[in-house]
């Protein structure tokens, strides 16, 4: 993805150790990870930018129209993805022309 400027704020939903939300620091400015499971958080990487939290897909603890871009990197098949777009829909900002939502599949 290739941008002007840095977005504002973007997470990385069901993050597990950090290792895909370590990217979105290089085009956000304030990056999260989440994810539910606590044995993984422990491992991220604590850096100065990324906000750590535990929480389930479809419950996110952040405001409405709070995010750029939303990431979800190889999580995706654990989770009940209309509970998640419903989620997603929710805090992406809403000029739909400034929005993003990233998920990456790993296909065997």
């Amino acid at each position: 993805m290739r941008l002007n400027e840095k977005l504002d704020k973007a997470p990385d939903i069901a993050c597990g150790t950090g290792l895909s939300t370590k990217a979105l620091l290089e085009i956000a400015e304030d990056v999260y990870g989440t994810d539910l499971s606590e044995e993984m958080l422990k491992f991220a990487e604590e850096l100065d930018k990324i906000n750590y939290s535990f929480a389930a897909v479809e419950n996110q603890p952040f405001a409405d129209n709070f995010f750029d871009l939303i990431t979800v990197s190889s999580g995706v098949h654990w989770f009940d993805i209309d509970k998640f777009f419903s989620e997603a829909k929710r805090l992406l900002k809403a000029d739909p022309g400034h929005c993003y939502m990233i998920i990456i599949l790993y296909l065997k």
